[in-house]
């Protein structure tokens, strides 16, 4: 399945009615981020517990299917914010 052209209301929908995984979709924009970074240089920093932090939520999901609605969208932070941990 492709997830480029997914808007943020389609990912949020398409992981409440379980047409893919929180782990899916981060895998397949980390793998995106890899092929195409090199060449635009927009990442700084990658989370490397992005993929955990996924698997986490798609359990959390599994267990509440009516969490909050952002539960395990994946998203890039400006540079410019403070993050903890990171």
């Amino acid at each position: 399945m492709s997830f480029d052209n997914l808007t943020l209301f389609d990912i949020s929908e398409g992981l409440s009615k379980k047409k893919f995984s929180s782990e899916e979709i981060t895998r397949s924009y980390l793998n995106r981020i890899e092929k195409f970074d090199p060449k635009l240089n927009t990442f700084l920093t990658m989370n490397e517990q992005a993929i955990d932090l996924a698997k986490d939520a798609d359990q959390q999901r599994s267990k509440n299917p009516n969490l909050k609605p952002l539960l395990g969208v994946p998203y890039a932070a400006k540079d410019m914010f403070c993050t903890r941990g990171v």
